[in-house]
């Protein structure tokens, strides 16, 4: 398992766990895919996400339907990954799409209020393999599914809850497998409005959108250029 985050406090490009160094400005390739297109699946975490969030125009549905409308362009996020090829020579095309947005129900087993990562990753698949959620296209390397917490909850990338939202990271991107082999890449968003996010993810009570859009645009990008985390 590979995963890319946004660390505490962090308001430049840095990740936690990044796979890529920097040297004379180059970033360093190991061989892994980018993706060359990308559509966005807004998931809210059940029916209690702030509405900051989930609103189809001011929300993250507008900012992917807003990077979808500069498809094709050299400006913005787009035109800047663009610049990232994989071994067959082809780049990451600024190339989005907004898949819509939808609300689980997540099951017994991955309804607390504490999640690590594996339940995210478990309830993610059997969400798609249900048919809850659209199937990614492809080999999945198109498709990231941006995940929504509510307020109050806190995820976790280990099982033993110590590697936790607010306190290790602010968000990340990870990607699992479906039944099929298929890829799932998927972002977490905790709300950023409560508990240790409000202290160490930005001034959330004032702009609670401004820190979502920094989390949401830096996992975005880092999904595109290494969605696997070899690249």
């Amino acid at each position: 398992m590979t995963w890319l985050a946004l660390l505490v406090g962090a308001q430049s490009a840095m990740a936690y766990g990044h796979i890529g160094t920097r040297s004379s400005g180059n970033v360093d390739y190991n061989g892994g895919p980018v993706s060359r297109s990308m559509t966005g699946i807004v998931v809210d975490w059940g029916d209690n996400i702030n509405p900051v969030y989930t609103d189809e125009t001011t929300g993250d549905p507008g900012l992917i339907k807003y990077l979808a409308a500069n498809s094709g362009s050299t400006g913005d996020i787009g035109g800047v990954l663009a610049q990232y090829m994989d071994n067959t020579g082809h780049n990451a095309a600024n190339v989005v799409s907004y898949g819509g947005q939808s609300t689980i129900t997540p099951s017994a087993a991955n309804s607390g209020t504490t999640l690590t990562d594996p339940e995210i990753q478990n309830e993610l698949v059997k969400q798609i393999e249900s048919g809850s959620l659209p199937h990614p296209a492809g080999n999945g390397l198109q498709t990231i599914y941006l995940v929504l917490f509510p307020s109050g909850d806190t995820e976790c990338l280990d099982n033993a809850a110590t590697q936790c939202s607010g306190t290790v990271f602010c968000a990340y991107h990870n990607n699992t497998l479906l039944s099929d082999g298929t890829n799932v890449l998927y972002a977490v968003l905790p709300d950023n409005t409560s508990g240790a996010m409000l202290q160490g993810c930005g001034p959330a009570g004032s702009e609670p959108f401004g820190d979502q859009t920094s989390f949401l645009s830096h996992e975005w990008s880092e999904a595109i250029t290494d969605p696997t985390g070899q690249a």
